[in-house]
C-alpha cells in the first residue's frame, strides 16, 4: 500500500475523486497484491466483494487468515496476495473503494477507486477503455487533454463530459459508452 517516506498512499498517489483508477470486468476473479513498503501496519479493506487471503510473503495464510475476509492487516515489509471474484455488482457509475481503514490514514488520501462494468462480447471494457487512455493520456494523469487527442476543438471533446464537470476522464466513457 505505501512507499518508503509515503506511508500514507497506494500506488505511489494519494486519493483522487476525479480519477477512476481501475475497471474489473464483472464476473472476473483477480489476484490483488498489497506490498507494504512504510513503517506502519495498514489493514486494507475492500468494498464490493469479500476475498480469500492466497499468500502472506509468498507463503500460505495461517489458520485465522483463512476464509472470507474484507480486510486484511498488512504490516511493514509485508506482500500479501488476496484472490476476489467481483461476480455480484456492475454499474459504470457508481464507484467502489479500497482503502486503508485506519480512519486517520484514509483521511489523508490512503484510498483508490473502481468501478466493476459489463463486458462486451469479445473485448473487456476494461481493456477497451485502458487501451484507449494508455494511448491517448500521454501524460498518464487520468484526464485526456486536447493535445492528447485527435479532436479540433475543446468543444468536440468537452461532448464526452458526461458529468459534466469541465474534465474529460475515464468515467466520462464508462457512462457514455456501456
Amino acid at each position: 500500500p505505501s512507499a518508503p517516506g509515503q506511508p500514507f498512499t497506494i500506488n505511489g498517489g494519494s486519493f483522487d475523486m476525479n480519477v477512476i483508477n481501475d475497471i474489473v470486468p464483472l464476473g472476473n476473479t483477480e489476484i490483488w497484491q498489497f506490498e507494504n513498503l512504510s513503517q506502519l501496519a495498514h489493514p486494507m479493506h475492500i468494498h464490493d466483494v469479500q476475498f480469500n487471503i492466497l499468500r502472506v510473503d509468498g507463503v500460505a495464510p495461517v489458520a485465522n487468515l483463512t476464509g472470507w475476509k474484507d480486510t486484511v492487516l498488512v504490516y511493514p515489509g509485508t506482500v500479501v496476495e488476496v484472490l476476489a471474484e467481483f461476480t455480484d455488482f456492475s454499474d459504470d457509475t457508481f464507484t467502489y473503494m479500497m482503502h486503508c481503514h485506519s480512519l486517520n490514514h484514509e483521511d489523508v488520501g490512503m484510498m483508490e477507486q473502481f468501478v466493476v462494468v459489463l463486458e462486451h462480447p469479445n473485448t473487456s471494457v476494461a481493456e477497451t477503455y485502458r487501451d484507449f487512455f494508455n494511448t491517448y493520456d500521454s501524460n498518464g494523469d487520468g484526464y485526456l487533454s486536447l493535445a492528447e487527442t485527435s479532436f479540433d476543438t475543446l468543444a468536440d471533446l468537452m461532448e464526452y463530459d458526461a458529468n459534466l464537470d469541465g474534465q474529460v476522464n475515464i468515467a466520462d466513457f464508462l457512462a457514455i459508452s456501456v
